[in-house]
């Protein structure tokens, strides 16, 4: 670069676009980018530094010798520039559409100067005043009052001198080949090759690229000419006259002519329903646009905007029939069929959404976007394999695109392909990198791969770029933590919390810090602030019970514990943490209570027996005789008394799940088989069996408890005809009556129970239990299969039951909720701590997520599980996985040795063998790995093309050469396989041209 570049823009005109224009420019270029303010009286911008020109040196070249691109978005540069040293352009815009433009944005944009109060408003805001508009124009004379009264100023009275080039935005926005950019750059001293990456940046943010990028910025909702033209009124140009005279002329626009102002043209129409939406007044917007299509019926974007208007009200049907009446007034459009796809994947019918979005492409395939959100609705699927191969094909169509890039980061992650999502993610900042958020996201892959060091430089860069993310100081805190640098990872949680006002996660993640850095009242405070943002979350009131225990504060520790374990439902840990409380203050009753359900819970769990064992006897003393825990003994200390065990005691405490997952799935209804069976309600339970195994094809626990039900009816069947024939020879057994009375009631044979059992009521009217169960038995009416009672001790049962928690789990994680989800399933763990399958569905689940100890969790527990199944080889090579993922190298490799001695046939084993080995630098090794996995399953095209580098790195280019050649020839006609093996053939052909 000849010169120093001043980039000089104001607000909308293209403030945005050319800032990541330059951004893209200084970055390919190896040049400094910076933010600045020149004008001594402006604040700083966001990132910038506020220096003036007499900080910058003298004229010339700089001092250390490294040019600079300088960007100040307002303009305010200096006089008396050193045109030797300083080349700069200046962006204009037709201040009639500008006022337009920052009317509509200023009603609707987050720009934190929009929601200060003000003074001169009177308390109100910004966006609060340009609210209270009647309308578009009223919205507009405001603007001429205020905001855009200073820019239109500033533009009308900046001087270029012969340092900078004036350009008109309107002209940029059309610039398709490049011509007027080209003027500029070359005017800003650019030649030979930086000229070419001026204008590949250009390209790749231009309105008109098909990038995401440029498409879709916030800021633009139409860069359009001469606007004012169907906008404004005579009043409203009469007004704007006054206000700036000859403003548009000295800018080198059109002159205003009010015998240029459109009547009841549609596109004003148009343009103020958009207005409408973009503040919220959906009805007005409704109506704008569909005055528009009245007067232009074939016009296809003014049915598209009644769609999503109707889409943002909720009438997703209603939109749907815009959108296929338009396809038959307008004719087949990509932008239609891309619309129609959208609504279609509101209402979830996701196949007939992709459907929608093939027509579009088979219409126009080279349209990136489309291939893009083809991507997005298979992300939503959860097909990532598919998901991977749409985003492939959008960046192949717009090589360039960040976002394009990120989502197929992304994908690849999905997959588990931490390293390849890694370099992909580095791939969209190289195109722009200007966006914290790549960098942000670049952090949390690093730090799940275990590449600590790195995952902090690239959270760093984040917080350089937007210093007030949140979720990057989140992050680095992590990240910081995980470092052993716990006082630096507590200052980044506070940073974390104090730039997000409603995420309660963060106070808890920072309460735990403090915690653990011995700061125990800030960690209460913690504690505190995240239960105000969502009471709802048990371990929040967990944690503010650990860090009141710590001061001292018990009875306040067990408030929280006991509000803790209200809301988590029946989860064994909490009671027992309360329960430890409860004896640590001296309330054995409590305890034991608390104990007791938490045995409940886990009724396995014989360190919660022993302890509920411990907190009765030491009540035992306080009560009355008989002992607690006795059917007669009274409820200590004023507590209620425990639960009874059957449908017909008062069970309003126990949960009652609504959730259709819960209710509706095998692993529910054989929860409630089970419940029903207990109560005594053997034929609804076998019903309910039935449906359980019918729901859950391929589940043989399912069809055996329902086997096992129909062979207990049997048996029943039996013993009742047994136990009548016994009281016809003896009537007065009492205990027989009893047991066939329950027999009976089993089956259903409700009538014929209570006849048998009411002579032995009526022979011992004081037996009090046996005058309960004949009641029970009159009250009966049919199998209440549906009774509230019974369907809680189910839904009690099934709070036990691991099946449950693990099925549940596994519908949360389909529905994007990991963190729930890895709570079912570390659930089932807990109540089946012995079950190897629940172990290994919660490591591979935490293999699936994002959490920065996610990996060293996962081989724990696959540890544990190859410990239960020795003899299983799956357990290894996912401990292989975990390893890896910590890049733990050496270990993985052992661990995949390990599993091939008991599967010596298994050719992912080998390949995962290959992948560790490659990246520990055993390439050798890697070679033969993944050429024994080749010889185990030949179709494997993926290993070729890996064995073809690993090859090729050991320097055996024909083999790698011949490698590649069998794979194409396998791929046949496999579009997919064949680009991607095309991709490793032209990086051979790269590497053997520079050799």
């Amino acid at each position: 670069m000849k010169y120093d570049l001043l980039i000089g823009t104001h607000h909308k005109t293209g403030t945005v676009w050319m800032r990541s224009i330059f951004a893209q420019i200084a970055y390919d270029l190896g040049v400094r980018f910076e933010r600045i303010r020149f004008a001594d009286e402006a604040a700083p911008p966001e990132g910038g530094t506020g220096r003036t020109l007499t900080d910058l040196g003298g004229a010339g070249e700089p001092a250390d010798g490294n040019r600079v691109v300088y960007f100040d978005d307002h303009s305010g540069f200096p006089g008396g520039l050193d045109a030797s040293r300083f080349r700069g352009l200046h962006v204009v815009r037709d201040p009639r559409d500008l006022l337009i433009s920052a009317a509509n944005y200023h009603g609707w944009a987050r720009e934190g100067w929009l929601h200060d109060p003000r003074d001169d408003f009177g308390g109100a805001t910004y966006q609060q005043m340009i609210r209270k508009s009647a309308d578009l124009r009223d919205a507009i004379r405001f603007e001429m009052a205020s905001s855009s009264r200073y820019n239109i100023q500033s533009m009308v009275r900046f001087d270029c001198g012969d340092v900078f080039y004036q350009a008109k935005y309107e002209e940029l926005i059309t610039d398709r080949d490049l011509a007027r950019f080209t003027e500029i750059f070359e005017f800003l001293g650019l030649e030979g090759e930086e000229l070419e990456v001026a204008r590949q940046a250009c390209l790749d943010h231009s309105m008109f690229s098909g990038s995401v990028e440029a498409q879709t910025h916030s800021h633009v909702q139409s860069g359009a000419a001469q606007q004012w033209e169907y906008v404004f009124d005579h009043d409203l140009l009469r007004d704007f006259e006054a206000s700036f005279p000859k403003a548009p002329e000295i800018l080198g626009y059109q002159a205003s002519d009010p015998g240029l102002l459109v009547r009841d043209d549609p596109r004003y129409h148009h343009y103020t329903s958009r207005f409408a939406l973009n503040w919220g007044r959906e009805d007005d917007a409704l109506a704008s646009a569909q005055r528009a299509v009245e007067l232009a019926p074939t016009n296809e974007d003014y049915h598209r905007l009644v769609s999503e208007i109707l889409a943002r009200q909720g009438k997703l049907t209603e939109s749907e029939r815009i959108l296929r009446t338009a396809l038959q007034l307008c004719g087949p459009s990509p932008r239609l069929f891309r619309d129609l796809s959208d609504v279609l994947a509101h209402r979830e019918l996701f196949d007939v959404a992709v459907e929608a979005v093939g027509n579009a492409i088979a219409l126009k395939p080279t349209d990136p976007q489309l291939h893009f959100f083809k991507g997005n609705l298979r992300m939503h699927q959860q097909m990532w394999a598919e998901a991977e191969a749409a985003y492939r094909d959008a960046v192949s169509l717009n090589k360039r695109s960040a976002v394009y890039r990120r989502q197929l980061a992304e994908a690849l992650e999905r997959q588990a392909r931490t390293a390849e999502a890694i370099e992909t993610c580095r791939e969209a900042i190289a195109a722009n990198p200007g966006h914290a958020p790549y960098h942000t996201y670049l952090g949390t892959l690093l730090a799940e791969a275990g590449r600590l060091a790195e995952a902090e430089a690239a959270l760093e860069t984040a917080l350089g770029l937007d210093p007030d993310s949140a979720s990057a100081w989140q992050r680095i805190s992590g990240v910081l933590d995980r470092l052993d640098r716990l006082d630096d990872a507590i200052a980044a949680a506070q940073k974390a919390a104090a730039f997000s006002d409603t995420n309660a996660n963060y106070r808890d993640q920072l309460g735990r810090l403090l915690e653990r850095g011995t700061r125990v009242a800030e960690a209460e405070q913690a504690y505190r602030d995240a239960i105000a943002l969502d009471p709802q979350v048990p371990r929040y009131h967990r944690h503010l019970s650990g860090a009141l225990e710590a001061q001292g504060r018990l009875a306040e520790a067990i408030d929280a514990a006991a509000s803790a374990a209200d809301l988590s439902g029946d989860n064994a840990r909490y009671f027992a943490h309360l329960g430890r409380l409860c004896r640590q203050a001296g309330q054995p009753a409590a305890a034991a209570e608390a104990f007791g359900r938490a045995l409940q819970c886990e009724p396995g769990n014989d360190a919660i027996a022993r302890q509920l064992d411990a907190a009765a006897r030491a009540a035992a003393p306080a009560q009355a005789s008989p002992a607690a825990g006795s059917p007669e003994a009274p409820p200590a200390d004023g507590e209620p008394d425990g639960e009874p065990s059957g449908p017909s005691g008062d069970e309003a405490d126990l949960p009652v799940l609504e959730d259709s997952i819960l209710t509706e799935s095998p692993a529910y209804l054989s929860c409630l088989s089970h419940a029903l069976a207990d109560a005594g309600h053997l034929e609804a339970a076998i019903e309910t069996a039935v449906r359980a195994a019918e729901m859950g094809t391929g589940q043989e626990r399912l069809q055996r408890h329902a086997e096992q039900l129909m062979a207990r009816r049997e048996e029943l069947t039996a013993a009742c005809d047994a136990g009548l024939a016994l009281l016809l020879s003896d009537p007065a057994d009492g205990t027989q009556r009893r047991k066939t009375a329950t027999d009976l009631a089993a089956l259903g044979r409700i009538d014929e129970a209570v006849e048998v059992l009411r002579p032995a009521m009526e022979a011992c009217p004081e037996d009090q239990d046996l005058a309960e169960a004949y009641a029970a038995l009159v009250g009966r009416a049919g199998l209440p299969a549906d009774a509230p009672s019974v369907r809680r001790i189910a839904l009690r049962n099934a709070c036990r039951s691991p099946e449950f928690h693990a099925d549940v789990g596994g519908s949360l994680e389909r529905r994007g909720d990991m963190a729930a989800a890895l709570q079912m399933a570390r659930q089932a763990v807990e109540l089946a701590p012995g079950t190897a399958r629940h172990l290994r569905n919660l490591g591979e689940m935490l293999l699936r997520s994002e959490g920065d100890t996610a990996a060293a969790e996962a081989e724990a527990v696959f540890r544990t599980a190859h410990g239960l199944e020795p003899d299983k080889p799956g357990h290894l090579r996912l401990l292989g996985d975990a390893l890896a993922r910590q890049e733990r190298w050496a270990e993985a490799g052992q661990a995949f040795q390990h599993a091939l001695t008991l599967a010596p046939d298994s050719a992912a084993i080998r390949i995962r063998l290959g992948d560790v080995l490659a990246a520990s630098g055993d390439m050798e090794g890697a070679a033969e790995a993944y050429r024994r996995a080749i010889a185990l399953k030949p179709e494997a095209l993926p290993v070729y093309g890996r064995l073809t580098r690993v090859l090729d790195t050991l320097g055996q280019r024909q083999a790698a050469a011949d490698m590649i050649n069998r794979a194409l020839a396998l791929a046949g006609d496999d579009t997919a396989q064949r680009r991607r093996l095309e991709k490793v053939a032209a990086t051979l052909e790269s590497a053997a041209a520079g050799a």
